[in-house]
């Protein structure tokens, strides 16, 4: 039962992947790769034919969101340990520390580097929440990259790149006043 599954999904995919000639040639509605953009990110390029922009997307999307991913374990380890070690430094002898269910989190941390006081912890736990936060932001910046993307693809679908389009620079001298300098002409 898989295998149909997946010569279909490949059949798909190859059908996406040639677009026929009367398709390419059509324009795009910049409202729609807008708004497939926004909802789900890549659509928009999907929307526009431009599939080789798709890895950047999901690869940039999947970056920061590893980055964030393993920012966070680590920030919850610290905050963790912090917690435990701060409490250990306030409780007094013979007293139960409040956050004794986070001692192997400290343990871990003390078999990386050995005891580490509540300072260093807090540092090192304020570092990893900051580069969470981050990496959120960059996820959110590579969709929005990928929305602004599509909306100008879709813009210049129709723009037309003929033979007629030249550009040239030449010398220009103007005798009466035996000066030079450049000329430049573009015609379409």
């Amino acid at each position: 039962m898989t295998r149909p599954l997946l010569l279909l999904a490949l059949g798909l995919a190859a059908g996406l992947a040639t677009p026929s000639a009367a398709q390419e040639s059509e324009p795009r509605s910049p409202r729609a790769a807008l708004v497939r953009a926004m909802a789900v990110p890549g659509w928009g390029q999907i929307y526009n034919r431009q599939y080789i922009k798709l890895p950047i997307v999901y690869g940039g999307i999947g970056l920061f969101a590893y980055a964030a991913h393993q920012n966070h374990a680590e920030y919850r380890l610290y905050r963790n340990a912090f917690q435990y070690r701060a409490w250990e430094d306030t409780v007094e002898e013979g007293d139960e520390n409040p956050a004794a269910r986070f001692k192997a989190d400290y343990e871990e941390l003390s078999a990386r580097f050995g005891p580490i006081g509540p300072g260093s912890i807090e540092r090192e736990r304020d570092n990893f929440r900051r580069n969470r936060d981050l990496s959120i932001l960059g996820i959110g910046a590579v969709w929005a990259i990928g929305v602004l993307d599509a909306y100008v693809s879709a813009h210049l679908s129709d723009f037309d790149v003929g033979e007629d389009l030249t550009v040239s620079v030449d010398p220009l001298w103007l005798p009466g006043r035996g000066t030079g300098g450049l000329s430049l002409r573009l015609s379409w």
